[in-house]
């Protein structure tokens, strides 16, 4: 009886971890998010990412409470300092060009090289140092390779080989980074469809050269951080898409980081 009695403990014990680790599973995470047009297949509808929940993923963690989602808050205002010392004054632009794919089942667009790149990474670890300091984000979880997913291609598996040969090269346009907004990943949506936002923080710059640019703020770029007690960090972006005759297309976006949070 003792070894059976024993052996429904080690069960009981090895369900609770379960249960555990997963109430504990990741629900955070900071991205970058913008609206993008695209002229395509019509076929390809279905496999398209909706345009208000496209980003860059900037970080994963869980906020299990609202003091939580308050202290995240706060840590982002600390970053700015940092983040607009890191900036320099400078606006960060980042180049999305060239698709690839994770196994021919989801397509997105790369971030092309550049100092932009690391700029976006130094940027990345300085909110995750400053989240693992509030505890915020377990230590060890870092790891940070920008992409863009707008098409999972699991939804239209006869289009895959054609999709990605055919735009394999495809430039997609600059974006500037402007703005940091505390939203909500579980609330009710806003009527553009992108996330609830909590708080924003707006990073400006005042522009020397102007008597009126002394007197209106130029929007100053940074990340996004989208919460979910099921959150995530992004950018989201105001966009405008020109035709070549070549039928190239350019998209000029603003970029908005918003932190979503629940």
């Amino acid at each position: 009886r003792k070894i059976r009695d024993g052996g429904r403990r080690v069960d009981r014990e090895e369900d609770a971890k379960k249960k555990k680790k997963q109430s504990q599973r990741d629900n955070v995470h900071i991205s970058v998010t913008f609206e993008l047009l695209l002229q395509h297949d019509p076929r390809l509808a279905k496999a398209m990412i909706p345009i208000p929940t496209l980003h860059i993923t900037l970080l994963v963690t869980h906020l299990a409470t609202q003091e939580e989602v308050d202290l995240a808050a706060s840590v982002l205002a600390q970053v700015e300092p940092s983040l607009v010392e890191l900036l320099g004054g400078r606006d960060l632009v980042l180049p999305f060009s060239g698709i690839s794919h994770f196994r021919k089942e989801v397509v997105f667009v790369g971030l092309a090289p550049g100092q932009h790149r690391h700029t976006l990474d130094t940027v990345a670890e300085l909110l995750q140092s400053h989240f693992e300091e509030q505890g915020l984000l377990q230590r060890g979880t870092r790891g940070f390779e920008p992409h863009l997913t707008i098409m999972k291609l699991s939804r239209a598996s006869n289009l895959r080989s054609q999709v990605l040969v055919r735009s394999l090269h495809q430039f997609f346009g600059d974006q500037t980074v402007e703005r940091l907004d505390l939203c909500s990943m579980l609330k009710k949506k806003q009527p553009d469809g992108y996330y609830y936002t909590e708080t924003s923080l707006q990073l400006v710059i005042v522009k020397p050269w102007s008597l009126v640019s002394k007197l209106q703020m130029a929007s100053f770029p940074i990340t996004a951080l989208e919460l979910k007690p099921d959150s995530q960090c992004i950018i989201k972006t105001d966009r405008c898409l020109e035709q070549t005759a070549l039928h190239k297309t350019v998209v000029h976006l603003r970029v908005y980081f918003r932190f979503i949070a629940s």
